[in-house]
């Protein structure tokens, strides 16, 4: 959103699964020092140093300096299973070969 491009791209679901595994996203077109943190706590490798919704609703680029902090809501945590994978999964690869086909155009 911040950069109209997709954090990690590639052009086929085995080669997607080894570039979000191993490398980093580009942020060179990222001007403000706030979103750029935000995005190494999301996308960090490590869930145990990865951003939680908890961080990311507090980070200060989402709160824009703690003027407008967001209401803590307390919810249900959601819960992954691997038929939610899969649909997910299915979904990126029908958005690449829609994006393959634009390409075309």
């Amino acid at each position: 959103m911040a950069t109209k491009r997709f954090p990690f791209i590639s052009h086929n679901i085995q080669d997607l699964y080894r570039v979000i595994i191993h490398d980093e996203p580009d942020y060179s077109d990222i001007t403000d020092p706030k979103l750029i943190s935000l995005f190494l706590g999301i996308f960090t490798k490590d869930p145990e140093k990865r951003f939680d919704i908890k961080k990311i609703k507090q980070h200060a680029w989402v709160t824009n300096d703690g003027k407008l902090p967001m209401e803590d809501l307390m919810m249900d945590q959601i819960v992954v299973n691997p038929a939610d994978l899969k649909s997910v999964i299915t979904q990126v690869v029908k958005l690449n070969r829609v994006m393959r086909r634009f390409k075309q155009i």
